[in-house]
Parts: structure tokens; sequence; C-alpha cells
């Protein structure tokens, strides 16, 4: 499967998760890398979107296309919880199980009735995390009409 992010074009080509873990997010603690993927464009987008201040000026960004192998991704439904804490606890508990390489997780930017986009989270301290591939970085660019 390829999945996408948004991320800033100096940053696209390393997928360590190093900026979660500097920063923390929705399923990971300060500390804990992760690497926030999509299913789609759009979704990695609109999870990029939802966090620009367009006032302090747009940053070079690049789309991110990566490959992950299909058995390395669980065919259950995404999961969802509304609570933020209930999303990092669940989050932190997978990331130090080391049980699989991805979690499939609905977005918080969209209803939970949208069931065919998912954000794939990829744990990079998982021993299958080679299986991961990076397939190419393009020069990504928000249309001025968003802001």
């Amino acid at each position: 499967m390829q999945v996408y992010r948004i991320a800033r074009a100096q940053f696209a080509r390393d997928l360590s998760g190093e900026g979660a873990a500097l920063f923390g997010g929705r399923w990971n603690p300060r500390g804990e890398p992760l690497l926030y993927c999509a299913n789609s464009t759009a979704l990695a987008a609109l999870e990029v979107l939802v966090h620009i201040d367009a006032s302090l000026g747009l940053p070079k960004l690049a789309r991110v296309t990566i490959e992950v192998p299909d058995e390395w991704i669980d065919p259950r439904a995404p999961i969802f919880f509304a609570d933020e804490r209930q999303c990092l606890r669940h989050g932190t508990n997978w990331l130090r199980s080391g049980e699989s390489l991805c979690l499939k997780v609905l977005s918080a930017t969209l209803p939970p009735v949208a069931t065919d986009s998912f954000n794939l989270l990829i744990n990079p301290a998982h021993p299958a995390f080679a299986a991961i591939h990076l397939l190419d970085a393009r020069a990504f660019e928000f249309d001025s009409r968003l802001f």
C-alpha cells in the first residue's frame, strides 16, 4: 500500500519519526518516535492544513510517498477515539509493545463516519521497519484560496 505525508521540504526524506518525538502528537508522547501517514494525499494535506498558521508564512512543503508492504498492515477497520487522552494512551501502549509495525486510525479532522479515509501510524522502532520504502518526495503547495 502506498501512503502519504506532507512534510516540511527539508525533512521530507526523514522517516525516523523524530519530528513527532520532539513535539509529541495525538498518538505519541514526546520522546517516542512515530511516523504519521495517510491513505491519500488529500487527507495528508488536511492533517497538515489544520496546523498551519498562514499569518506566519507558508513553509516549503513536500508530498512524500511511502510504500508499506500489505502484509504489515492490519486488515481490521481503523480505530477511533474522540478523547485525545485515550488516543495518547492507546498509541503509547501500542508503540511500547512493539506488537505491530502499523496502526490504522481514523483522522480527528474528519467525522468518524469517514471510514474510507484513515491515517497509518508507523513505528520506526519496530524490527520490520526496514520493509518501509520511501518512493518519492515532491514539492507540494496549498492552493492560496485555502487561506
